[in-house]
């Protein structure tokens, strides 16, 4: 099964304001208020190495010729991930696919490359694709 998209809307009822004759503020507390939120699942890890490939080449190699950074380019090594640059985007990935990383999970034997994050990301989605 390839890498799928699910888009979940959440309906709250949140009191809405509005004014009534003279001015004064009326207050519909059933009124429903509709607010989405994105929750992306993706199981295959080729989805999660785009994404991450994406957000590397935008933030830390613009311009770049996007061909050369590959799955299995090492990100660390290369210096295009340093000390900052990988907390960044550690906080990107906890952010884009609502998962924490523990102190022991960010070592360059995890990100060295684009397809090692990738396979941390699911395990940490508690996938079986690890």
């Amino acid at each position: 099964m390839a890498g799928f998209d699910t888009t979940v809307a959440f309906l709250h009822t949140v009191p809405t304001q509005a004014r009534i004759p003279g001015g004064a503020p009326a207050v519909y507390p059933h009124r429903p208020k509709r607010v989405a939120a994105r929750i992306i699942a993706m199981h295959d890890t080729s989805d999660i190495e785009q994404t991450i490939k994406s957000y590397i080449l935008k933030e830390f190699l613009p311009g770049e010729d996007a061909t050369l950074l590959t799955s299995t380019t090492s990100v660390v090594s290369s210096g295009v991930l340093d000390s900052i640059a990988t907390l960044r985007l550690v906080g990107f990935l906890e952010h884009e696919f609502h998962i924490e990383f523990e102190a022991h999970d960010i070592d360059p034997e995890h990100f060295d490359t684009i397809a090692r994050i990738a396979r941390l990301v699911v395990s940490k989605q508690g996938g079986a694709h690890a």
